[in-house]
């Protein structure tokens, strides 16, 4: 009896990671064809080339790959991301491999509209450098769980931090700057576990400085003008990799975002239930879970808060829903760092799954938020028209108006919603 229902468990968890994967496979055929985010291939052609310049070092690599290894730029992008993404799933679905058990919890996480399938969802949040925060956020959670899963010794824990977390999270600041709004995750769940360490605290240091110098860097404008004048020669590039690379530009357009992301109601409440939707509850079941002693914990509610806060920048830069993904695979790292004990996760299982009322309620959410619920990655979302509801069955409908129904709507036409190579 016991057996069968491991095995179950087993058939469940790889068939909902399969499906998964499946979506993503999808997007990652299509994106090896067309440019799904020709914004972020845009900026990604800011280069050092000409100096030193915010968020140079990736285009100076895919420029260095096409002019000197012959490498095309959209198949380095387009590569770039397809294995960063495969790793976050991956990663992923280990972290949360031990929820599965509780089906509902598990589909709840694995379909969430916060998390993994936030940029299945929304392809405008696909091929974004902040799913290299995601990786960093994941794989340092996993590192946590080996350490209270007395897997892995503090000294260990210690030099995958700074020979591995650390040094990653340098390169990705000069990828793209966003990697800094996650800094106090990495620093605080360390904390608990190393305190006042001198290494641990002189390596956090130095990231600091980097990120200062980063900020307030008084960048080049003659270097600025000739990359850009460069740039000029590429087809759909310039006026992202012009905005990308220049902080002034970037200032200019807090009021306008602020204005579309606060003061406008329409879109400050889905802001605000989709944060809701991707922290609350994971942070509640941080909070039940220490409480029922499912979990030994020496988690502080002021570090979740703390790590979360810095994101509701995205009030002002925009881009709403990249920001709250972040913030949700923050949420769920510090629920998915600590091993559960197994006999209190059954029995809260066992009473959890005695409450019928409590299950059909909770297999309607389930249900709701994993197929009809998307977050939209950004924009004036009262203007476009654009609301909570999509999701996975969206792109279903899509999938068979495209390939067996062959419709011949703009809508559905791959090559006029995506740039070509």
């Amino acid at each position: 009896m016991i057996l069968n229902f491991i095995k179950k468990d087993k058939v469940f968890f790889n068939s909902v990671f399969f499906v998964v994967a499946l979506f993503f496979l999808s997007v990652f055929l299509i994106s090896l064809f067309k440019i799904i985010n020709i914004w972020t291939y845009s900026q990604a052609h800011i280069n050092y080339f000409f100096g030193f310049v915010q968020r140079g070092l990736f285009g100076t690599l895919m420029i260095f790959a096409k002019n000197y290894l012959s490498v095309n730029s959209h198949y380095f992008f387009s590569i770039f991301f397809i294995i960063i993404y495969s790793l976050n799933i991956l990663f992923f679905f280990k972290l949360i491999k031990k929820y599965h058990s509780n089906k509902l919890l598990f589909s709840f996480i694995a379909f969430c509209p916060t998390l993994m399938m936030f940029s299945f969802n929304d392809l405008g949040g696909y091929q974004r450098f902040d799913s290299i925060s995601i990786l960093l956020i994941l794989v340092h959670s996993l590192i946590c769980y080996d350490f209270y899963s007395n897997n892995i010794t503090k000294d260990v824990y210690k030099k995958k931090l700074l020979y591995l977390i650390f040094p990653l999270i340098i390169v990705s600041l000069f990828i793209h700057e966003i990697q800094s709004w996650s800094i106090f995750f990495h620093f605080l769940i360390s904390y608990r576990i190393l305190k006042s360490d001198k290494e641990f605290i002189l390596s956090f240091s130095f990231i600091l400085l980097i990120i200062l110098i980063l900020f307030l860097f008084p960048f080049n404008e003659n270097s600025i003008y000739l990359m850009k004048k460069d740039l000029e020669t590429y087809k759909n590039v310039y006026q992202a990799a012009l905005i990308g690379s220049n902080t002034q530009d970037n200032l200019n357009i807090l009021k306008y975002e602020f204005q579309t992301n606060f003061l406008n109601f329409h879109n400050f409440k889905i802001n605000i239930f989709f944060t809701i939707l991707g922290t609350a509850p994971f942070y509640l079941l941080l909070l039940y879970f220490r409480k029922k002693k499912i979990i030994q914990t020496n988690f502080q509610s002021i570090d979740f808060f703390i790590s979360i806060i810095p994101f509701f920048s995205y009030f002002f830069i925009g881009d709403t829903g990249r920001w709250i993904n972040i913030m949700s695979f923050i949420a769920i790292g510090y629920l998915g760092q600590f091993p559960l004990n197994e006999i209190e996760y059954k029995k809260f299982n066992k009473n959890f799954f005695k409450k019928k009322g409590l299950v059909f309620f909770f297999i309607f959410i389930v249900i709701l938020t994993s197929f009809f619920l998307r977050m939209p990655h950004c924009c004036n979302l009262q203007k476009k028209g654009i609301g909570i509801h999509g999701g996975v069955y969206k792109k279903i409908e899509a999938a068979i108006n495209i390939f067996i129904f062959r419709n011949n709507d703009d809508f559905y036409n791959l090559n006029k919603r995506f740039n070509s190579n």
